[in-house]
């Protein structure tokens, strides 16, 4: 996997491409003091993992925003100082793949940098049930979905909250990875999310599905840790 390690504090920067030098797997191709420039870094890489260090919430908030608009294959990683609901909250919404507090163990991030680079999210398990509950204050999603999704909106939607990724999304369908992607961006902009993760916390409220519901093919879903976390 490709990380961009993203931070002004040159002792936590270099220190986390230091650890990460020490993974097989992992292979860091930059490390910044911003991402005023990433974008030309951005068209370079395929699929990249950035670990964005938080300093300034507000801003940081707007960079994965930006990037979901410019390089809306790359993944959002941020690591939090302090515990803070409240932002996590935003950073799923603005498309972030998750957050993980600085006090973590290594293992615990090298663990959220392998299900990231599975395309999928990472909520740390003791704050996941605070988040999501968040997530699905009664009233928001209804309130958002003005227009109904179409039939295979339905399908792409569903296959997300169990877990499929988008080439296997494409692969059942016999559509392209571009097509999955097309109606994903029709699926957030209906629901008025900005990623994977809310839109498919929004699909189990709707739902009222539950992990192990029957959903599109539930004897192939793989339903992982996080998927099962998400629904609960």
């Amino acid at each position: 996997m490709e990380v961009v390690v993203v931070s002004p504090r040159r002792l936590l920067r270099k220190a986390l491409c230091a650890l990460l030098a020490t993974v097989r797997e992992v292979r860091v191709v930059s490390d910044l003091d911003s991402v005023v420039n990433y974008d030309q870094l951005a068209r370079k890489l395929r699929a990249p993992i950035l670990l964005i260090d938080v300093v300034n919430p507000v801003v940081d908030l707007e960079v994965c925003r930006q990037l979901r608009l410019d390089c809306p294959e790359a993944r959002v990683l941020y690591i939090l100082d302090h515990d803070d609901d409240d932002f996590q909250v935003r950073a799923m919404k603005e498309g972030a793949f998750g957050c993980i507090s600085a006090r973590s163990e290594p293992e615990a991030l090298l663990h959220a940098l392998e299900v990231l680079a599975r395309d999928e999210v990472w909520i740390d398990p003791r704050a996941a049930a605070r988040i999501i509950s968040q997530l699905v204050r009664p009233g928001v999603a209804e309130e958002k979905n003005t227009t109904p999704l179409t039939r295979r909106e339905q399908e792409i939607l569903a296959l997300v909250a169990a877990g499929f990724h988008n080439k296997e999304i494409a692969n059942r369908l016999c559509v392209s990875d571009n097509t999955v992607k097309t109606h994903l961006l029709s699926i957030y902009r209906k629901l008025g999310v900005s990623g994977r993760m809310a839109a498919a916390i929004q699909y189990f409220h709707q739902s009222g599905a539950k992990a192990g519901a029957a959903l599109p093919y539930p004897e192939e879903a793989p339903h992982t840790a996080e998927a099962r976390a998400v629904a609960k």
